[in-house]
């Protein structure tokens, strides 16, 4: 079946008209359709959603014009770094290799953070969409899909949609009657911080041990097996199936002009309602928590932690902070799995760090010195000092360890791990003085 023959089936199938998402402050790219279509209806999402209509206008142009599509929209991925997404793409296009592969990472390594099951479990489709478009761009044959192994309600959502995909023309041979062929493979993970970053996922994806490895070459040159494999997550792709469903230059006038496009956030912490948002870039971080239903007291907030686990701690005075991966660089933080957490004035700063480096110690794989012994170390002081043991020189040997660990880690785990403490001790040394001068402290 051609797109056409697809899109009439589909709308026999739906015969209760258009459907439309109710206004907001929020501005959905990524979570367009969540909550507006029945996630396990194929014809919904054709129907009501402009479904696999970007896939068709994809197949109609060559590879490299669907790669200066999305250059000409400016999407950057959304997996933490804001790589470009049209660069990774043209490298993984012009390897040359026969044999390629493309990569989801579907879960959510942030444990606070929900973006990939909202996506997967609301709209799968529009991951799966942008997945073929990618494929379809780079030259790929097949396709892994990496879920959280114990969300089962994800797993049998994207089982569904592939059979449903499948028996619509839209999966393996010939998709939409092109000369396109493509399969996708569901595979459940343990969702972990470092199983988060690519070169550890590729590796599980090849029965190994979840690690990171130095790259001498990135993944879209040599991933799994070697081949060339093109690595995005849910949210990345989500926006390319939008992108191409409504065209670049709508895409490129939302956002800034270094941040193109929306970003999912979530908001939680010290604060009334926990929500996850979805913004365009530029949208100040107060008004983003604003946008969950959050009254702000300026006087009542310690910090923010911008990122994640790793992310930075910032003070009140950035809450009008455009949103952007520039500006966010700017004041140091990161934006990583954007997840905001809100800290009230009742908190201690040496807790704070510890909860955070307690929880990242955790997760690191073990095969890096700098992560494994610097993070093991920072918890043992940091430990010492909440339990008024501390001595003045262990702030500067938290200092010592943190810069080892930013520049001598593989992973963008260890190197960003040290980021809650450094940024802690910055923004907070009275607190740290009061436990280690004082022996005390009267918050918890």
């Amino acid at each position: 079946m051609n797109y056409e023959q697809v899109l009439a089936k589909a709308k026999r199938e739906c015969k209760d008209g258009d459907r439309k998402g109710v206004a907001g402050p929020q501005h959905k790219i990524a979570l367009r359709n969540c909550g507006y279509i029945d996630a396990e209806s194929i014809y919904e999402y054709i129907s009501h959603a402009q479904g696999y209509r970007g896939l068709a206008e994809a197949l109609n142009v060559s590879r490299a014009d669907v790669i200066e599509e999305l250059r000409k929209a400016g999407l950057r991925g959304r997996g933490g770094g804001g790589y470009p997404a049209a660069d990774k793409w043209k490298t993984c296009l012009e390897t040359g290799e026969d044999e390629k592969y493309v990569l989801c990472n579907a879960f959510d390594s942030d444990p606070k953070s929900h973006i990939a099951r909202l996506l997967l479990e609301g709209d799968p489709h529009s991951v799966l969409e942008g997945m073929l478009i990618g494929a379809y761009a780079v030259g790929a044959g097949h396709g892994f899909l990496c879920v959280n192994a114990e969300n089962i309600t994800v797993i049998d959502r994207l089982e569904k949609a592939l059979k449903q995909m499948q028996k619509n023309s839209l999966l393996g041979e010939k998709i939409l009657d092109s000369g396109f062929n493509f399969d996708i493979e569901i595979k459940g993970v343990a969702a972990s911080l470092v199983s988060g970053e690519e070169t550890a996922l590729i590796r599980l994806l090849e029965d190994k041990q979840a690690m990171p490895y130095r790259r001498t070459v990135y993944p879209a040159v040599a991933g799994i097996n070697e081949k060339p494999t093109l690595v995005n997550n849910a949210e990345t792709l989500s926006h390319v199936s939008a992108i191409f469903q409504n065209g670049a230059a709508w895409y490129a006038g939302i956002g800034t002009e270094k941040s193109r496009g929306t970003k999912v956030l979530t908001i939680t912490g010290d604060m009334v309602n926990s929500d996850t948002i979805e913004d365009p870039f530029g949208t100040t971080i107060r008004a983003t928590i604003q946008h969950s239903g959050n009254d702000i007291n300026i006087t009542d907030i310690k910090a923010i932690q911008f990122g994640g686990p790793t992310g930075t701690f910032l003070g009140p005075d950035s809450l009008d902070t455009p949103i952007a991966f520039e500006t966010i660089s700017e004041i140091g933080g990161i934006m990583a799995s954007g997840t905001i957490e809100v800290f009230d004035n009742s908190h201690c700063a040496v807790a704070m760090a510890r909860n955070a480096i307690d929880y990242i110690e955790s997760q690191s794989c073990g095969k890096c010195t700098f992560c494994r012994e610097g993070s093991l170390q920072m918890a043992d002081i940091l430990k010492d000092i909440s339990e008024n043991k501390g001595k003045p020189e262990d702030l500067e040997l938290l200092l010592e360890l943190g810069e080892a660990m930013a520049t001598g880690s593989i992973c963008g785990l260890g190197k960003t791990a040290p980021n809650p403490v450094l940024s802690s001790i910055r923004l907070f040394r009275g607190d740290y003085d009061t436990h280690i001068n004082e022996k005390t402290c009267l918050k918890k």
